[in-house]
């Protein structure tokens, strides 16, 4: 299983996703990474779900400066099976905060 992750806006009650900003996706086997308190806490990244983003962009940068500074951390996390990588969670993560900082009005579905 994985997240699929994209950004929308609200048009009156309806969402709509953003054009370009779809398709996102990654296993959810490094949920536990996630779930660490310095990264995203308690709820990992389903905590992110329907975050506008430019509050999840504050939560992103923390996030992702804790991953990269305790690398010997999130390399010790890598699921047994071998699907998901700090590298692959932390390309989820710059991605999801480089489209937070283009379109910053925009809310973050997780599904």
């Amino acid at each position: 299983m994985s997240w699929d992750v994209k950004l929308y806006a609200k048009v009156g009650k309806k969402e709509c996703p953003l054009a370009g900003y779809t398709g996102l996706s990654y296993t959810r086997n490094v949920s536990p990474m996630f779930r660490e308190p310095d990264v995203l806490g308690e709820n990992g990244i389903c905590g992110l779900d329907g975050m506008r983003c430019r509050y999840a962009a504050i939560k992103l940068r923390k996030a992702i400066h804790a991953m990269k500074t305790d690398a010997p951390r999130f390399n010790a996390m890598i699921p047994k099976n071998g699907w998901g990588t700090p590298a692959g969670a932390l390309q989820l993560l710059e991605t999801l905060l480089q489209w937070c900082t283009e379109v910053p009005s925009a809310f973050i579905r997780v599904f």
